[in-house]
């Protein structure tokens, strides 16, 4: 056993046994969730028992708001037993399910994903955070349930669940951006989804949502400045409680209003408690000096000098590139995301950096740009043409049409009449003909209406890409040590952004309205009301490294010194040719590239932090 550990680069202390009253013949069995390597924190991986309530808990957690929830258990937060804030936030789940039982997740805010085993009637609770921030994997059968937040560490217990579930690999190999809120590249393998909870007993699991963003009442206030003091508010709490841990504390820098927003308040929070920010971190290679600076300096420049932190700039090289691309995407995070966040992973944890701030998400939800009215002259004609159209006809035209590509003239149209229909771009160009002719692809058509700016929230809320890239910045910081927070995507900011009216989001020509007056409190005014947003030089930074690393792992392909096993899904020669081909840089095809290196099994290239 401990070998298998070693072979998937975990340790048996990331394991535990059977609670008190469990070890019976047929009763349930479990793994412990990982720490990232290392755990600044000094947690332990045996669950937390409480004898007199016949329960133990075993949790990746960080709860918020912590002296409201101890005040509606009837405890002083001062007075909690345990030295350490882990133990603590695992006692204060203990606390919420004795009180609240299976509704306890309802009362709970943070990070965090856990089991409490009930010996008193050998059954076990589950519950997952409304985002998906700590991740939560799972087998059952047979009276057997075993949880990890890595699948490596079920494969380590139970190596017969290698087997590969074809039609999730393939849904991948063809939507580059497909996500499943359970599936995963195993066929026995399951995720628990982002804002779920799992019930257990001897008869089986049931999973069931007890997160609802769709039901969040709207809220009105009197006043522009109103939204904006209760914005400030929910603001400062969700940074003040993800800085409030052991450990150095990293933040995102990258010039926009999002990353700066987050490293404002975090610096004005690490100055309350007496600590400091380690260090800024950002996707830009420095300025070269003596030229002009580009737009994306220039703001990085203005936020970093005006907080007076320190920056580093972190660019990837081929190196790098390549041992992302030989990672195991069935069990290592190799998300196209991570080409530039792997490197300051690594930067990050020399610095000894324990959690990285994050202002990710914000686009999506609070700073969301705001979208056209219905009440416009645009928005009017598109909602006629909603209830002229029947969409089971749309769906039926477009299939019979062949525009499952989402491609040419008509597919064009389609995705600007009726925007609620989104045809997803099928890439096969990189995929065995044999193995798409035994497939079933997903849908090509999904539901997508993004007429205003509260439907388009809720469908990033629901689509689950955001919780993919979650989970795999998850999966590769615990590599080195380090936790991802995001404070824009706190349960208090999400639904307060859903339950204000949408001329918050947007005054005339003005996109995120409130944020920027928000923002406007706290910043430099020129940042706060800055319109440009592209990152030319960060793009222009990767693009030679990644060509460079791709006609690499080409030519390992083509000698036939390397033959991975997963090369029967992929049409290797088409994958060459695209790679080989001398406009490649131009053409492009950088996506089902990826997509198609990503699913190839490489030997290992995990990096370690040292």
């Amino acid at each position: 056993m401990a070998q298998s550990f070693a072979e998937r680069g975990l340790t048996e202390a990331g394991f535990c046994a059977c609670p008190d009253g469990w070890n019976d013949p047929g009763d349930i069995l479990f793994a412990n969730f990982a720490w990232p390597r290392p755990d600044r924190e000094g947690r332990s991986a045996s669950p937390l028992c409480d004898e007199d309530m016949g329960l133990a808990i075993a949790a990746d957690c960080r709860i918020d708001d912590r002296e409201r929830l101890a005040r509606e258990l009837g405890l002083d937060i001062a007075l909690l037993p345990f030295g350490s804030r882990h133990d603590q936030d695992r006692f204060l789940i203990l606390k919420a399910y004795e009180k609240w039982g299976e509704q306890c997740a309802d009362h709970l805010l943070g990070d965090f994903a856990f089991v409490i085993f009930d010996s008193r009637n050998k059954t076990a609770f589950a519950a997952r955070d409304h985002m998906g921030v700590r991740p939560f994997f799972y087998y059952e059968k047979d009276g057997e349930f075993v949880f990890a937040s890595n699948v490596n560490a079920i494969l380590a217990l139970h190596p017969e669940l290698g087997e590969l579930d074809e039609q999730h690999l393939a849904a991948c190999l063809t939507f580059g951006n497909h996500h499943s809120h359970t599936d995963t590249f195993f066929r026995r393998i399951r995720k628990l989804p982002a804002g779920h909870r799992l019930k257990l007993d001897r008869s089986g699991h049931s999973v069931s949502r007890y997160w609802h963003p769709r039901q969040v009442a709207p809220i009105s206030y009197a006043t522009h400045a109103e939204y904006e003091e209760k914005l400030l508010d929910l603001l400062r709490r969700a940074v003040a409680d993800r800085v409030d841990r052991q450990g150095d504390i990293g933040v995102h820098i990258t010039g926009g209003l999002d990353s700066s927003t987050i490293a404002t308040l975090a610096l004005e929070a690490c100055s309350q408690r007496g600590t400091s920010l380690t260090r800024g971190y950002c996707w830009q290679p420095a300025a070269n000096p003596g030229e002009p600076l580009s737009n994306e300096h220039r703001w990085i420049k203005r936020i970093t000098d005006y907080l007076q932190i320190d920056v580093a700039h972190i660019t990837a090289d081929v190196d790098t590139l390549e041992a992302l691309y030989r990672r195991d995407c069935t069990t290592q995070p190799c998300d196209k995301t991570l080409l530039n966040e792997l490197p300051v992973q690594r930067e990050a944890a020399a610095d000894g950096v324990a959690t990285m701030l994050s202002g990710w998400g914000g686009d999506q939800i609070i700073s969301n740009g705001g979208k056209l009215s219905p009440t416009s002259v645009s928005g009017k004609f598109r909602q006629s043409l909603k209830r002229l159209i029947d969409p089971q006809l749309v769906r039926k035209l477009v299939d019979k049409a062949g525009l499952r590509k989402g491609t040419g003239v008509t597919a064009q149209i389609l995705k600007k009449v009726l925007p609620e229909y989104r045809l997803r771009e099928a890439s096969t160009e990189h995929v065995d003909k044999d193995f798409l002719r035994r497939i079933d692809l997903p849908d090509a058509s999904l539901p997508d209406d993004k007429l205003t700016v509260r439907e388009t929230q809720l469908w990033h809320l629901e689509n689950g890409t955001m919780t993919r890239r979650i989970e795999e910045w998850a999966g590769s910081g615990q590599e080195f040590g380090i936790e991802y927070s995001y404070p824009l995507l706190d349960r208090r900011i999400i639904e307060f952004a859903l339950a204000i009216p949408a001329g918050q989001y947007r005054q005339g020509a003005k996109q995120r309205w409130i944020f920027r007056r928000t923002l406007s409190h706290i910043a430099p005014h020129d940042l706060c009301w800055s319109n440009t947003k592209r990152e030319i030089v960060r793009v222009g930074a990767l693009e030679g490294p990644f060509v460079a690393m791709t006609r690499r792992l080409a030519a390992m392909l083509k000698s036939g010194r390397i033959k991975p096993e997963r090369a029967k899904y992929v049409d290797i020669d088409a994958l060459i040719a695209t790679i080989e081909d001398e406009n490649f840089a131009e053409n492009g095809r950088f996506g089902p590239t990826q997509t198609a290196l990503r699913i190839l099994d490489f030997p290992d290239g995990r990096m370690d932090a040292s």
